[in-house]
């Protein structure tokens, strides 16, 4: 899926035909209007601004890599950006202890596997999105910000309401749901 894919959709809500179909045509120098490269631009700084609100306050995107540091390990030099350390391993695969600093951690043994939640890079329009995140959740969130940013806060509250509401329902495919076992009188 790729966020071209996703903006077709979101135009058909916006009502944005014209642009829609130019984004679908095959032809390869598609001329947009002024206007239409604004909002083209504008829905996708809407998409990673949504990506980032997903990935930071509702679904945390995990990354595991191995790494060869040694004892610390400089965020910068992660591939991913970090948000959340989730954990720390060794050659062994044994959970180390460790610090965490501002821009660095240090274990008290050499690190071998580190798995993190991380903030996406911002995409552009014909980029692939690597997290598999449903395209309703997408198209509402991209919707509801676009609607903010345009003044039309009815609209918007609408859109960010099914937002919500398409990742608690995400949330809840994703999680096992255990109900306590009752006793019967």
């Amino acid at each position: 899926m790729t966020v071209k894919e996703i903006i077709v959709k979101v135009c058909k809500i916006l009502n944005e035909k014209e642009l829609e179909e130019k984004l679908v045509s095959n032809e390869e120098n598609v001329d947009f209007s002024e206007r239409e490269n604004k909002i083209l631009n504008t829905l996708v700084d809407c998409f990673n601004f949504v990506q980032n609100e997903i990935a930071e306050n509702y679904i945390p995107f995990k990354f595991s890599e191995e790494v060869d540091f040694g004892k610390r390990i400089d965020f910068k030099n992660l591939t991913k950006r970090i948000v959340k350390i989730l954990e720390v391993k060794d050659e062994n695969n044994l959970n180390l202890k460790y610090d965490t600093f501002v821009t660095y951690l240090i274990a008290e043994r050499d690190v071998k596997f580190l798995t993190y939640s991380y903030l996406p890079f911002d995409l552009s329009l014909n980029d692939e999105i690597e997290n598999y995140i449903t395209e309703s959740i997408y198209i509402n969130g991209i919707v509801a910000e676009y609607y903010l940013i345009s003044s039309m806060s009815t609209e918007a509250e609408i859109f960010d309401e099914r937002f919500k509401d398409c990742l608690l329902n995400f949330s809840r495919k994703n999680s096992d749901i255990k109900l306590p076992s009752r006793r019967w009188i």
